[in-house]
């Protein structure tokens, strides 16, 4: 199993973060144009970290969820994707289960 919690952040959200946000570094924060930057190295390289039946977990921004799927619904190596909410009922824990066909 691989669990992140990779930075998700637009450059353009990162603007108006509040200002006990921005007190944290940046780099632990923002991802690129899109937030995806980490998220898309995470989804590229981590099967291959992992034996058939491996997780993948991490967070992601509110409006993330179908930017992320459709990283990874053309990936063969992923066998399921799981979006969970969080205690607001926005999509915020991407689960992949990987499968290598091993």
């Amino acid at each position: 199993m691989i669990v992140a919690n990779p930075p998700y952040i637009s450059d353009e959200e990162y603007k108006s973060l509040p200002p006990e946000v921005l007190a944290d570094p940046k780099i632990s924060l923002t991802s690129g144009q899109e937030g995806l930057d980490a998220i898309k190295v995470i989804s590229r390289d981590s099967p291959d970290y992992l034996a058939s039946g491996g997780r993948i977990m991490f967070e992601i921004g509110y409006n993330q969820a179908a930017r992320v799927t459709a990283l990874t619904e053309n990936d063969d190596r992923y066998k399921s994707i799981v979006i969970l909410k969080d205690l607001n009922d926005i999509d915020r824990v991407v689960i992949l289960s990987c499968d290598k066909g091993e």
